[in-house]
């Protein structure tokens, strides 16, 4: 009956420890726990073989070591590809997408939480050929993070690291954690960007686009009403959407889902997120033209252009998302998470997009380039901690009087050149 119990709570410990990433604890619970069941037994004078303790012991060793196996082997990738037609050329969008991209990263910025720019400069992209900006940053995610785990869990698992390659119209981003490591997780967008030409319009198939990728889905099966995966394929198909955009092998190919997103109807679940004006389907631009987008303005406005009549320019963005998560017992749920927040991410990005159209319209580039230092200034002193401003403090106090010693030392020198 105890060592029964003593397994009961095993198992319990070890679920646990696989939900909160502390296998460090494992061996040290047990040996805990080991004690408890023995001294209950000591107290209730109920015979306790001797072989039990040897047992419970290699039990426990072997029990971990088994665990820490299956964590090793046990690895889980997910493939899923975003595709977001939007009404802009690749011009436009570019010249948006640097105006949007910094406020929308000081506006999920608050004290504790937010995304940090670390480093900018720029490369040659071995895709495009094009300059193009390398980046690094730091997302702070103290505030989403339950407080019973900010006590236990040390600092670098509350923060998410970037490094992003954007050589226009390719982007790549990858996200990891310091806590967990780039071999046991990491989180990979890439997006290429390809404006609709009519002239494609032949090369679109008819019904199914193909026949070795997963089941495609409506993203407004997330946020409205569900659609089957055949009625938005066969819907979509009517777009001449490029079927390997990003290069994926055949195996990849086989393993990916697309999923489509239509920014005037789906709709993101936490509302408070979005502010008034932010809605496509309500936004008419006095700058930019454009909106409001009403339920399948994308196949409207494409007959449209084949049809040579006036409608807006149209382009896609292929996202590509990638998730390795190597945590044996919560991969599927980390993959649930991180793919149901990423495509709100998605959504609520290129909603705020179309609607700040009218603020970025007429800007020029050094104005666009201005925009982007403000709002990253904005960021970084907003997150900068007491902690921090103290120890920047002490550093420039430090230094302030290691320049006056240089200075005694040099009069000094000057009064005496003995000393010298």
């Amino acid at each position: 009956f105890l060592l029964f119990q003593f397994l009961c709570l095993l198992f319990l410990l070890q679920f646990l420890c696989f939900c909160l990433f502390l296998q460090f604890l494992f061996l040290f619970f047990c040996s805990i726990f080991f004690a408890l069941a023995l001294s209950l037994s000591l107290f209730l004078s109920t015979p306790f073989p001797s072989l039990s303790v040897p047992f419970l012991l290699c039990f426990s060793v072997a029990l971990f070591l088994l665990f820490v196996f299956f964590q090793s082997c046990v690895e889980m990738t997910v493939i899923k590809e975003v595709r977001v037609v939007m009404p802009f050329t690749l011009e436009d969008f570019k010249r948006g997408q640097l105006y949007s991209v910094p406020r929308s990263s000081r506006e999920a910025s608050s004290a504790t939480d937010g995304i940090e720019l670390v480093k900018k400069e720029s490369f040659k992209s071995e895709v495009t050929g094009k300059e193009g900006t390398y980046t690094e940053k730091i997302y702070h995610l103290e505030n989403y993070v339950p407080g019973f785990l900010k006590a236990i869990l040390p600092s670098s698992a509350l923060k998410l690291e970037e490094k992003a390659w954007d050589a226009y119209p390719h982007c790549k981003t990858v996200l990891t954690n310091p806590f967990l490591g780039e071999e046991k997780f990491q989180f990979t967008i890439e997006t290429f960007h390809k404006e609709f030409d009519p002239k494609d319009a032949s090369d679109v198939p008819n019904g199914s686009s193909d026949s070795n990728e997963k089941d495609s889905k409506s993203s407004g099966g997330w946020f409205s009403k569900k659609k089957s995966a055949k009625e938005t394929k066969l819907r979509h198909s009517e777009l001449p959407y490029l079927e390997n955009a990003l290069n994926l092998s055949e195996e990849d190919l086989k393993n990916r889902e697309v999923h489509y997103m239509d920014i005037s109807v789906d709709q993101i679940s936490d509302k408070k997120g979005m502010k008034e004006g932010e809605e496509p389907n309500q936004f008419e631009g006095k700058k930019s033209g454009l909106g409001p987008l009403q339920k399948d303005w994308q196949f409207d406005n494409w007959k449209k252009t084949l049809n040579g009549e006036k409608a807006y320019p149209m382009m896609c963005a292929y996202k590509l998302v990638t998730i390795k998560c190597k945590v044996f017992g919560i991969g599927g749920r980390v993959e649930s998470f991180l793919w149901s927040t990423e495509i709100e991410i998605f959504l609520k990005f290129h909603k705020q997009f179309f609607c700040w159209s009218d603020d970025w319209w007429d800007l020029t580039k050094e104005q666009i380039e201005e925009h982007d230092k403000k709002m990253f200034s904005e960021t970084s002193n907003l997150l900068a901690s007491p902690e921090n401003k103290k120890k920047e403090k002490n550093e420039a106090e430090d230094a302030e009087k290691l320049e006056k010693l240089k200075d005694l030392k040099l009069e000094e020198e000057e009064v005496n050149p003995s000393v010298a």
